[in-house]
């Protein structure tokens, strides 16, 4: 099974599969009538003007459309969003396609970026919303005048917390790991990334002389990012970031600024009036990311070498003051 983004030709099919599924899934809960003027109203046209807002997504099996499901901004918020159309046909339900599209959907921006999350579900969908965490808005149970229970899930974009000692080291080291195989591809040596084993920066957690914060999405722990007093001469003074990973399906949705003003605020409390970091020189996102952030390039470098290549780490500063 695969899914992906939904394309304007699929159109009829979509509409095929929430038809379908409303015939045989959703009149065990709604009178025929009212399911029959609901299938009327979902036509391609109307898949593809609900696409035009929201991003629509599609489950496939062997290049069979089986699922469906959207999310979009809530009466235009940007911080509030909602879950549509998420259907599966009757013969894949139970077989976890709903739960991988939520999976999906969870992963999208719209979901990122917002505080609480709607959905309009019908009766037939709660109890599998409910096991997705989301509850009853304002507690009511009961169909409103559309003929939808109101579902929501409240949600903190901006948690960062310092380590505990219930995070799993090796989850930490995990960030690491695919965060460099995603982001230093075509820098660092192939074969270099493909050898780093499981674990490597578990040790490193809780070195005595470094604070470590973890970013997490509900139980997950999804970024990390470690500093502490510079360890180098030339920024004597100075409180260094050592690190900032996230995992690379959370990376450009604003988990990394929710990390790195924790990070900030915290030396600024430890009364450091500056900051540094080191990039590889060639990771221009990340370069791109800091000085979009405040950062200032610094004279200083340092010659590297990993996996057999030569490469060069710049620095970044800023004020804290």
């Amino acid at each position: 099974m695969n899914i992906r983004r939904f394309k304007t030709e699929e159109a009829k099919e979509v509409s095929d599969v929430i038809r379908q599924t409303i015939r045989i899934s959703n009149t065990k809960d709604y009178p025929l009538d009212l399911m029959e003027e609901l299938i009327a109203f979902e036509t391609p046209e109307h898949v593809l003007e609900r696409a035009g807002w929201t991003h629509l997504y599609v489950a496939e099996d062997e290049g069979k459309i089986i699922g469906c499901g959207a999310i979009g901004p809530y009466w235009g918020k940007t911080d509030e969003s909602s879950l549509f159309t998420i259907f599966v046909l009757p013969e894949y339900q139970g077989k976890g396609v709903g739960r991988s599209l939520i999976d999906v959907l969870q992963r999208d921006e719209f979901y990122l970026r917002a505080k609480r999350v709607e959905i309009p579900a019908s009766i037939t969908g709660v109890p599998f919303y409910l096991k997705m965490g989301y509850d009853f808005k304002d507690g009511i149970d009961t169909p409103d005048d559309e003929h939808l229970i109101r579902m929501e899930k409240h949600k903190d974009l901006s948690i960062v917390r310092f380590v505990e000692d219930k995070d799993d080291r090796n989850e930490i080291s995990r960030i690491y790991e695919n965060s460099w195989k995603y982001a230093y591809k075509d820098i660092i040596p192939q074969e270099y990334l493909d050898s780093i084993p499981e674990g490597r920066w578990a040790g490193k957690i809780d070195t005595p002389s470094w604070k470590t914060l973890v970013c997490t999405d509900g139980d997950k722990l999804v970024g990390t990012s470690s500093f502490c007093d510079s360890r180098f001469e030339n920024f004597a003074g100075y409180g260094e970031i050592i690190s900032i990973y996230l995992l690379p399906e959370y990376q450009g949705r604003g988990y990394g600024k929710y990390i790195l003003d924790r990070v900030l605020s915290e030396l600024k409390e430890a009364g450091y009036e500056k900051a540094f970091l080191w990039v590889l020189e060639d990771n221009l996102p990340a370069r791109k990311f800091y000085e979009k952030n405040g950062f200032k390039l610094s004279s200083e470098v340092i010659e590297d070498n990993i996996g057999g290549k030569d490469l060069r780490e710049v620095s970044y500063t800023i004020d804290l003051c």
